[in-house]
């Protein structure tokens, strides 16, 4: 998460009003929701997630696989 992540969201708040008056001019919508923001969390799952498939454990399970395929070609068609 951002240093300035709660700031922002504050400011988006407070902007959310303006934004929506901005779409409504440019939408034809009986009704326009009300905007709300939240904060993005899945760049950092993503980056967790990385850092776990870059880990030494994981590439040298991977290590242990391909040596295990290596040679084995009962499953390629013939």
């Amino acid at each position: 998460m951002g240093a300035d992540a709660e700031a922002v969201l504050k400011g988006l708040s407070r902007a959310a009003p303006h934004f929506r008056g901005l779409l409504a001019r440019q939408l034809t919508l009986k009704y326009l929701p009300q905007l709300h923001f939240k904060l993005d969390e899945s760049f950092g799952e993503g980056d967790r997630i990385e850092t776990i498939l870059r880990s030494d454990k994981v590439r040298r399970d991977l290590d242990q696989a391909d040596t295990l395929d290596d040679g084995n070609d009962e499953d390629a068609p013939a």
